[in-house]
């Protein structure tokens, strides 16, 4: 047999790659420290959860859920090995919020770091979930979300109690110091969560704790009062909220928190005024390309978009029209060109019927299929355009109410002008006259009118209130607004003369 030399070469594979090495020139600690970075390069990109469960066999299953904003998104099932559930996967998970539903609708969230090694997680308790005796280990970061979790359980269990007092007994002073109590138990709290805060570093649990923390309003200057006053706290408020938000932390956005903030602070902090409300909302999308991540921009912006779509706040998805037109449209979102040219399309349609534009016009055949009446011709301080179906349950709830109103109202300065939108013109020219609605009532009888490509009329009835111009004041009302918008649109005519 031949002998080994000790000079001899040898080959180490590296990512694929053959590097040639001498063994003489080769310092021990080196390779070691280039298969402990290729070793822990590895076990980074995988996560296996290790949970143990008093209570539960082999016969259960455990899933994973992420967040993604307030939404709960399935990512993995358990298998079970001598007793441990073990839910696993070749790639890390991202930094966030994630949970682990048990059987019976039971659950518990943790946190997940792509800087820790996932697959050391590991986690003991039994089908209680109590969380002062849950065993946690593997993981620093849910070790401090835990003995937090843990104080805030016991804390509240605290405040419950006192509540209990509060509400049951009649005796003034118990009462009283049961709620100093509880005042001091929420301070303990908010205490625990500034300690934990404090001394974690720059890890995500003291991020994600910090997230839940509200940013106290401040009291003006001695020297203002009034409305100089109250403007002061709302513009500080304005360009404080987020303080305790961390805007380059994409963690985040796999909790509830951050959606939840988002949404709150545009449901307290937002104007009146739709215009006025798109210069904030522009504010908070400038704030977020300069002092946040990416991924946070391209989440609020699509969020924004949704939310204000379906705002119950009258006009205000001409805050989703902006967004789509002068962010998406305008390539100022890492979109691909489908999506981008299917925002410009939203845009263009939604163009159409935005509070201040005036109302496309409609030159249609009324129930004599001979005589035309155009929208534009109407000369009266508000014009109620109602767009209505003969076969719309609600329509045939409203379509009355709106009669009786009509019928007590100043008919020389407010006109219905309703158009039925499908092609049953003789059922519609027959329920008119069983009905006897003396408003304005037309049809595409001749197929010549384009009033479906320029509304885009989804659901109805859909009405439009037009001013005099018929530029469209307001939409979506309730039919019973009618008399209180006709007195609106009369006092505005006289304003201004």
């Amino acid at each position: 047999m031949p002998q080994l030399r000790v000079t001899a070469r040898f080959y180490v594979i590296l990512v694929g790659q053959f590097i040639l090495v001498r063994m003489k020139e080769m310092k021990i600690r080196h390779l070691l420290l280039i298969l402990t970075v290729l070793f822990s390069n590895a076990i980074l990109g995988q996560y296996d959860i290790k949970v143990v469960v008093d209570g539960l066999t082999c016969k259960d299953e455990l899933k994973l859920a992420s967040y993604r904003g307030a939404r709960q998104y399935y990512e993995q099932s358990s298998v079970c090995e001598n007793g441990v559930f073990r839910i696993k996967g070749d790639e890390s998970l991202k930094t966030g919020n994630y949970i682990i539903l048990l059987p019976n609708n039971n659950f518990f969230d943790f946190l997940v770091s792509s800087n820790e090694d996932q697959t050391q997680y590991s986690f003991k308790l039994d089908t209680n979930l109590y969380l002062d005796e849950m065993i946690v280990s593997g993981s620093r970061e849910n070790e401090l979300f835990f003995d937090f979790r843990s104080f805030e359980a016991i804390q509240k269990s605290k405040i419950q109690q006192e509540n209990r007092i509060v509400e049951s007994s009649k005796d003034t002073l118990k009462r009283q110091l049961s709620l100093n109590k509880i005042s001091e138990l929420e301070k303990s709290i908010e205490e625990n969560r500034k300690e934990t805060i404090a001394k974690v570093g720059n890890l995500f649990v003291g991020k994600f704790l910090n997230a839940h923390r509200q940013v106290p309003m401040i009291e003006a200057p001695e020297n203002m009062s009034g409305e100089n006053a109250r403007i002061f706290k709302y513009n500080w408020i304005r360009n404080h909220y987020f303080d305790n938000i961390d805007l380059k932390e994409d963690g985040l956005l796999r909790t509830p928190i951050y959606q939840k903030e988002v949404s709150r602070y545009f449901d307290k902090y937002l104007p009146r005024n739709v215009d006025s409300s798109i210069n904030v909302v522009n504010e908070f999308m400038t704030r977020l390309k300069n002092e946040g991540s990416k991924a946070q921009y391209q989440f609020c912006l699509s969020f924004l978009i949704n939310r204000f779509q379906t705002s119950k706040r009258m006009c205000f998805d001409k805050i989703a029209w902006h967004l789509a037109k002068n962010y998406y449209c305008a390539g100022k979102a890492a979109i691909d060109e489908t999506r981008r040219l299917q925002a410009c399309e939203f845009a263009d349609i939604q163009s159409n019927t935005l509070c201040g534009q005036r109302a496309h016009d409609m030159n249609m055949l009324d129930t004599s299929f001979v005589n035309r009446v155009r929208l534009h011709d109407i000369d009266k301080a508000c014009t109620i355009l109602v767009f209505w179906d003969i076969d719309c349950s609600h329509c045939k709830m409203e379509l009355p109410i709106i009669q009786s109103i009509f019928d007590t109202l100043n008919q020389d300065e407010l006109e219905i002008y309703a158009v039925y939108i499908n092609g049953d013109f003789v059922r519609w020219r027959e329920q008119l006259r069983k009905t006897g609605y003396t408003f304005t009532n037309v049809a595409d009888v001749n197929a010549d009118s384009d009033f479906r490509e320029v509304y885009k009329v989804v659901s109805t009835p859909k009405l439009y209130v037009l001013d005099r111009d018929k530029n469209i004041v307001f939409k979506d009302i309730s039919v019973t607004d009618i008399p209180s918008i006709l007195n609106y649109m009369i006092g505005q005519e006289n304003k201004e003369d």
